[in-house]
């Protein structure tokens, strides 16, 4: 079981929590919960104590969303600023960097190697029937292997 954060801990998370200005420092938020700069300084080490810090910091910044939204929207607009339009429009999932790449198999051939040996040796003993000059030709008998 998860121990349980002290009223001190709790006292000292809300502070630390808050960004707005002014924002305190080590010193002045130990001295406001009643414990030493290394105490508090302790608690940041301490997991419960930093997953509750970071729960709380999340929890307060959602409520400022819409606001963050519209400086978004102010600078990527009125400031023609292009990282911020991209920002924006990627945190709306209507800009990607997937690519898509659709796969088929081709159907192929069967071949029949017996037919085709049979065919390379009637072509070069010259009882082929084709009407092409026998010494142009070269052939060369690959089979591509099955995908």
């Amino acid at each position: 079981m998860a121990k349980k954060l002290t009223e001190k801990q709790l006292q000292a998370i809300e502070l630390i929590s808050t960004y707005r200005k002014p924002k305190l420092t080590y010193r002045e938020v130990a001295d406001k919960v009643g414990v030493s700069e290394q105490t508090l300084r302790r608690w940041r080490q301490d997991n419960e104590f930093y997953v509750e810090l970071k729960e709380e910091i999340v929890r307060r910044t959602v409520l400022d969303l819409p606001d963050v939204y519209h400086s978004m929207v102010d600078e990527a607009i009125n400031k023609r600023n292009a990282a911020m339009t991209k920002l924006l429009l990627q945190s709306h999932s209507m800009l990607t960097d997937k690519t898509k790449i659709e796969t088929f198999e081709v159907p192929r051939p069967e071949i029949d190697v017996d037919e085709l040996k049979a065919m390379t040796e009637r072509f070069k003993s010259g009882t082929d029937t084709s009407d092409e000059p026998r010494e142009n030709v070269q052939l060369t008998l690959q089979i591509p292997p099955k995908l």
